[in-house]
């Protein structure tokens, strides 16, 4: 990637950090946040240090109009962290809203599953054009499974637990098992699945250390939660389901059975 074309992506990136409201980015996580996509895009050589990054923030600044400012917040004592003034402000007025490019990012998601497919060469174009557009990227996990069913139950809340599970948050599930249990929980979600003209979310209740799965046809509600999202160490989804009999496994590990709690 040239200079100038690396330039542009950092801004991109920083563009997104700065128009999002819902989180508070420090100057270290936007290093690491940069980097992370440089990183993916053309490799270890193309990282930047803390100074590069400072040059970036005021050249950005100076592409601003004189009612924006990207303004360095104070909190938790020293910290701050830096985001626009105005909401869903963005340099290059790409008319997206944080949402609608998290909503995107889902999109390169599912449109990344077919890559290297024959007659899918175009999507190689589309999906790089899209990432380097907007700056957003795919993870590169496996993180959906899907068969292509209609009148499927739940769909109301698909699009935010594939966001979610994505974008690595955790949520606040009211859910009702088939005996009439109801109960509220944080989950971090890690998987989602198609079974059966059902869909399923697999994850992990906050505090647990064991996987469940909840039938979004039982959910009754679901929220963003502010529980620190908890990372998937505990089963490789890519071979989860190898040896499973519907939707239950049994995991032996350290001399322990453990049973995922089916819907």
């Amino acid at each position: 990637m040239s200079e100038n074309r690396n330039a542009q992506y950092r801004y991109q990136v920083l563009d997104r950090c700065f128009s999002d409201w819902n989180n508070k980015y420090t100057i270290e996580d936007l290093l690491e946040i940069v980097n992370n996509h440089l990183y993916e895009l053309e490799g270890q050589d193309s990282t930047i240090q803390l100074r590069q990054l400072r040059g970036d923030l005021n050249a950005i600044r100076k592409m601003l109009p004189n009612n924006v400012y990207l303004d360095a917040k104070p909190f938790e004592g020293k910290k701050c962290y830096y985001r626009y003034s105005e909401p869903n402000y963005s340099i290059y007025q790409n008319g997206l809203s944080v949402a609608e490019v998290n909503s995107l990012r889902s999109t390169i998601e599912m449109l990344g599953k077919y890559r290297g497919i024959t007659g899918n060469v175009w999507l190689e174009d589309v999906i790089s054009n899209l990432e380097l557009r907007f700056g957003v990227k795919s993870d590169g996990e496996n993180l959906i499974s899907f068969q292509q069913n209609s009148g499927l139950k739940g769909l109301e809340y698909l699009s935010t637990l594939i966001d979610a599970t994505i974008n690595h948050q955790s949520l606040e599930i009211t859910y009702t098992t088939h005996t009439g249990i109801s109960s509220t929980n944080v989950l971090h979600p890690y998987y989602m699945k198609q079974y059966n003209n059902r869909w399923f979310i697999f994850g992990r209740i906050d505090g647990k250390d064991y996987i469940v799965n909840r039938a979004l046809d039982r959910i009754e509600g679901i929220s963003k939660s502010d529980v620190p999202f908890r990372k998937n160490d505990l089963v490789n989804f890519n071979s989860y389901f190898d040896d499973i009999v519907g939707l239950s496994v049994i995991i032996f590990a350290f001399g322990l059975t453990r049973r995922s709690i089916s819907a």
